[in-house]
C-alpha cells in the first residue's frame, strides 16, 4: 500500500467527523457546493442516473455561501491590497506598520519577487471564487464525479467505473498532498523571516493580524489552483473513459464490417446508425461538461502560465534562502504537473473524437454502395465538418485544447520569460 492509499483511507475517516469535515469544505469549496446541492436543492440527486440529470436541466440558482466563499474571498482580496500597495509604493512601509508587516514577511533581496508572485496566486483565487463559482446550478453537475456507484456509473461499465473511482481517489489525494506540502513549507519559510527581521519589534498587533490572514490564506491559493485542476482531471478521465468504451465497439463494427457476410447489410446498417447516435448524445456530454468548466479551466491556464513563468525566472535568476527555494520548487512542479496533465487530457478527448470519425468514415468508404448518395453526402459533410471543428474542452476564447496546444503555451511562457528576466536578473 503505497503512501496515496494511506492517505485516501485516512481522509475518508476524517472526513466522517463533521469538525474536520467543515475545515475541509471551507478551503475545498467545490465540496461545499456538492453537500449544499444534496441537501438543499436534490437530497436524493446522486442516487442514480436519471435524478441526477434534474440538476442539469435546472433553471435554480445558488447563492456563493459566505463562509466557504465570500470570506476566503475576502480574505484573498485584503491580502493581495497589502501587497499591491506595496508593489506601487515601497515606501509606504515606514508610514504604518499595517503596510510594513506584509511585505517583511519575505527575506530583504527577494522581496519584490515574493510580493509578486504571491500576488498573482491572490489573483487567480479571487477569480476563481468570484468568476469561476457560476450561481447557476446546473453548472455544478460535474459534481457527480463524487458520487460514483453502480445506479449512478453515468453509462460506464464495472472495470471502467473502478478505474474512474481509482483515478478520482488519487488525483485529490495528490491534491491534498500537495496543499499540505505548500501550507506547511510556507509556514515554515515565513516563521523563520519573522524571528530573522523580529517583526515584533514593529508591532505585534498588526504581525498578529497578517500572520492570522496568511496561514489560511495559504491553504486557499493551493486549493485555488489544485482543487479545480482535479476536477477537472476527473471530468476528462471519465469522459476519456466513455470515448474509448464507444472507439472500441466502432472498432469492433468496423472489423465485422470488412470480414462479414455482405447480405447481412440490414443489421449492420441499425448498428451503425446506433453507434453513431451514441457518438452524438457524448458530443453533447461533451460540450455540456465544457461549458461547466470553462471558467475554471481558462483561469487556470492563463494563472498558471504567469506563474510557471516568473518562478521559473524566480528560480533560476535571482537568488534565495534554502527555506524558499524548497517552497518555490515544489510550487513549481506542482504546477507544471498540473498544467502539463489538462493539456495532455483535455487534447485526448479532441484526438479521440477524430479518431472515431476517421473509422465512421473507412466504414462509410467500405460499404458506400449500400447507401444511398443523399446518406453519404450528408454523412461526410458532417464528419468533416467536425473534423475542421473538434468537439473538446474549450478555453473562453472558444480555442479547443488540441495537441498544438502545448507548443503554442510554450512559445507564450517563452516570450514572457524573456520579457521579463532582465527585471530580475
Amino acid at each position: 500500500m503505497n503512501i496515496l492509499n494511506l492517505e485516501i483511507n485516512l481522509w475518508k475517516k476524517l472526513m466522517k467527523n463533521k469538525y474536520y469535515r467543515f475545515i475541509h469544505n471551507h478551503i475545498n469549496n467545490l465540496y461545499h457546493y456538492d453537500e449544499i446541492i444534496r441537501k438543499q436543492y436534490y437530497p436524493r440527486s446522486t442516487e442514480n442516473y436519471n435524478e441526477n440529470e434534474q440538476i442539469e436541466k435546472s433553471n435554480e440558482m445558488i447563492r456563493r455561501p459566505f463562509w466557504n466563499v465570500i470570506v476566503p474571498g475576502l480574505i484573498s482580496c485584503l491580502y493581495s491590497f497589502g501587497l499591491i500597495v506595496y508593489l506601487i509604493w515601497p515606501d509606504i512601509v515606514y508610514v504604518h506598520p499595517f503596510f510594513l508587516i506584509v511585505p517583511y514577511m519575505y527575506p530583504a533581496n527577494i522581496r519584490i519577487y515574493c510580493s509578486t508572485m504571491s500576488l498573482i496566486w491572490a489573483v487567480n483565487y479571487i477569480f476563481q471564487v468570484f468568476y469561476g463559482l457560476s450561481t447557476d446550478l446546473r453548472h455544478y453537475q460535474f459534481l457527480h464525479v463524487l458520487h460514483l456507484n453502480k445506479s449512478n456509473g453515468r453509462g460506464l461499465d464495472q472495470e471502467n467505473l473502478r478505474r474512474l473511482r481509482l483515478f478520482r481517489d488519487r488525483v485529490f489525494s495528490f491534491e491534498r498532498l500537495t496543499c499540505s506540502s505548500i501550507g506547511f513549507t510556507a509556514w515554515s519559510a515565513i516563521s523563520f523571516a519573522v524571528i530573522q527581521q523580529r517583526l515584533w519589534e514593529h508591532s505585534i498587533l498588526w504581525l498578529f493580524f497578517w500572520s492570522a490572514i496568511f496561514m489560511p490564506w495559504c491553504l486557499y491559493v493551493s486549493s485555488g489552483y489544485f482543487q479545480f485542476s482535479a476536477f477537472i482531471l476527473t471530468v476528462n478521465y471519465y469522459l476519456i473513459l466513455k470515448q474509448k468504451s464507444l472507439q472500441r465497439k466502432m472498432h469492433r463494427f468496423y472489423l465485422r464490417l470488412i470480414r462479414g457476410n455482405r447480405k447481412s447489410f440490414q443489421g449492420r446498417y441499425f448498428e451503425f446508425v446506433r453507434l453513431n447516435k451514441a457518438f452524438v448524445e457524448l458530443q453533447k456530454e461533451i460540450v455540456f461538461n465544457s461549458i461547466q468548466l470553462v471558467r475554471f479551466l481558462s483561469i487556470l491556464f492563463i494563472s498558471f502560465s504567469v506563474a510557471l513563468t516568473y518562478l521559473e525566472c524566480v528560480l533560476f535568476l535571482a537568488w534565495m534562502p534554502i527555506l524558499y527555494v524548497n517552497v518555490y520548487l515544489i510550487i513549481y512542479v506542482a504546477h507544471l504537473i498540473s498544467l502539463s496533465a489538462l493539456i495532455q487530457y483535455g487534447s485526448k478527448i479532441e484526438y479521440l473524437n477524430r479518431n472515431f470519425l476517421r473509422f465512421n468514415r473507412k466504414c462509410l468508404c467500405n460499404e458506400h454502395h449500400f447507401f444511398n448518395n443523399k446518406y453519404l453526402l450528408k454523412q461526410e459533410s458532417v464528419t468533416s465538418t467536425m473534423l475542421e471543428c473538434p468537439v473538446g474542452m474549450m478555453l473562453l476564447d472558444g480555442s479547443v485544447i488540441t495537441g498544438r496546444t502545448q507548443f503554442a503555451l510554450m512559445i507564450n511562457i517563452s516570450t514572457f520569460f524573456y520579457l521579463i528576466c532582465r527585471r530580475i536578473a
